[in-house]
């Protein structure tokens, strides 16, 4: 900072006013009473204050032959300061703040862009969702559908079957009834009348796996295997004779369990099983427990 007594009238050359100085004590004859500007001073930028000196009472015992009176402006105060530094300072600082604030633009863009791509691949995957779930949607109705016909179908056939079947197995057994009227201990009309009643057991069966198949529910109760099985045993009694088998029970008397009355067709296709694979002369030995 550089600081200079002046006057349009200067005692010593030295104190000579500059050109703005000059033109700053010709403004406070004007009556301004500061001047202010950034400028050049010695070819570097520069602020310049420059205030008038006003004659005062005791001035006048240097000044006097000067010719001023009391209140008359007899120079001036210039202070000068080289703002080259600070300046330079003020550019590193813009530098700085314009590539923080280029840094920061940059990474918003960035969060912004990359927003964008997230949620344009969340849209696309929720679109896709959309899709695979329109298309599983229609393949299950589809399915649903074949599965209705499917069931229907698998109905309508059992109800054909179980009407063609049914109404023949009745008149077998109607005419094996007549005839065992007339040759009640005949052995074979035995075997037929308790075939037919078989047959019409398989059928009501059929009816009831039927309903399993469409996964509806069907009804239980409470049944005693010693004695289905002891009447499945004697159905088959002329293949044994036949087949010089033999067969023994060991079980229990009484064995109760909660089943539905299809279950017979498991221990007669065990039985059917055991005597059909097994040699002439086999015993075959039916064992159950709970």
């Amino acid at each position: 900072m550089v600081g200079h007594i002046t006057s349009l009238r200067p005692i010593r050359p030295e104190n000579a006013p500059d050109d703005w100085e000059h033109l700053a004590l010709e403004s406070f004859e004007r009556g301004e009473t500061e001047v202010f500007e950034f400028t050049e001073f010695e070819g570097q930028p520069s602020l310049r204050l420059m205030r008038p000196l006003i004659t005062q009472e005791e001035c006048l015992k240097c000044h006097v032959r000067q010719g001023y009176a009391v209140g008359d402006v007899r120079g001036g105060v210039s202070i000068t300061v080289p703002l080259a530094a600070y300046l330079a300072e003020e550019q590193q600082h813009k530098t700085v703040h314009i590539l923080s604030y280029t840094l920061i633009w940059l990474l918003v863009f960035g969060v912004i862009i990359q927003g964008s791509r997230v949620a344009k691949k969340n849209y696309l995957e929720r679109e896709r969702a959309v899709e695979e779930l329109k298309n599983s949607e229609e393949k299950y109705r589809s399915l649903s559908k074949e599965l209705m016909e499917s069931n229907s179908m698998k109905e309508l056939l059992l109800d054909v079957i179980t009407h063609d079947l049914k109404n023949p197995v009745g008149i077998i057994k109607g005419f094996t009834k007549i005839a065992s009227e007339n040759d009640p201990n005949n052995e074979i009309l035995k075997e037929i009348d308790l075939g037919t009643d078989n047959l019409l057991t398989v059928i009501a069966n059929a009816t009831i796996l039927s309903k399993v198949a469409i996964g509806d529910e069907i009804e239980k109760e409470e049944l005693d295997i010693t004695n289905m099985i002891n009447m499945i045993i004697k159905e088959f009694s002329s293949y044994l004779q036949y087949n010089e088998m033999t067969l023994e029970m060991k079980m229990e008397e009484e064995l109760i369990v909660t089943a539905n009355p299809i279950i017979a067709e498991v221990f007669r296709n065990y039985i059917s099983n055991a005597i059909k694979y097994a040699k002439t002369g086999k015993k075959i030995i039916i064992d159950a427990s709970i």
